[in-house]
């Protein structure tokens, strides 16, 4: 048998519908991603940040609502994550569009250690080993006071940033720490003056988490502990 011959009509429909259909589809792509930019179905309508602790908040409320109203498709990410990252107390960020009105702001904040003197005012050293202006009014920070580390600022946030995480009883106890080859620990509620090697630090801190768990009488009598020896306690009483 042979092939039916196709029409003379439906061979001009084809080739209309194979001429036709592409234009057709760009134009389509076209008017949407127009509609996406310019309509007001997809202009930015809220923001929410997370993990804005001591960040300046007004300064990323400005920020965001800077671009409130805008299209979402035009939102600039990088430009807004650079803005933002002004802030100093800001170690990391990220920012995520969500269709089809929304930001999310994920933010990364360094850890405040010990305050610290500059020019007679009080300054926050970080786990970073920078020295920041006081986070935002309204941030209460329980920290020790750091003193005699102005040169090796790094080492010294180093070794609170190691007390914090690993002895935090510890930390949250010490209200004072001279720093130095042999750091001088002052201990809240305890009488004597605790002695430490920096060289020696985690071993120290180690002691000092056994006298106060089974000699805590050594805490109440003024003195000096020296914690310096690899094997010994040193009790020494002021003259």
């Amino acid at each position: 048998m042979c092939a039916r011959p196709v029409s003379r009509g439906r061979r001009w429909l084809r080739i209309l519908l194979y001429t036709l259909l592409p234009p057709l589809f760009v134009g389509l792509c076209a008017t949407a991603v127009i509609w996406v930019r310019t309509g007001d179905t997809f202009r930015l309508r809220e923001w929410k940040v997370l993990g804005a602790r001591l960040s300046d908040r007004q300064g990323i409320v400005e920020t965001m609502d800077g671009v409130r109203g805008k299209p979402l498709a035009l939102v600039d990410l990088g430009v807004l994550r650079q803005r933002l990252a002004d802030d100093p107390w800001i170690t990391a960020l990220r920012v995520t569009k969500k269709w089809p009105d929304a930001l999310v702001v994920v933010l990364a904040e360094d850890e405040p250690l010990a305050w610290v003197l500059r020019a007679g005012q009080p300054r926050c050293l970080t786990a970073t080993g920078r020295v920041l202006d006081r986070p935002r009014a309204g941030t209460r920070l329980d920290l020790p006071v750091l003193s005699g580390a102005e040169r090796d600022l790094k080492g010294a946030a180093a070794r609170l940033l190691e007390m914090k995480t690993g002895f935090p009883e510890l930390y949250a106890r010490m209200e004072r720490l001279e720093w130095g080859a042999s750091p001088v620990l002052h201990l809240q509620g305890a009488q004597p003056l605790v002695l430490v090697q920096t060289t020696l630090w985690r071993h120290g801190l180690s002691l000092l988490q056994v006298v106060q768990a089974r000699r805590p009488d050594l805490l109440a009598r003024s003195g000096e502990l020296d914690l310096r020896f690899v094997n010994q306690v040193v009790w020494r009483e002021h003259a």
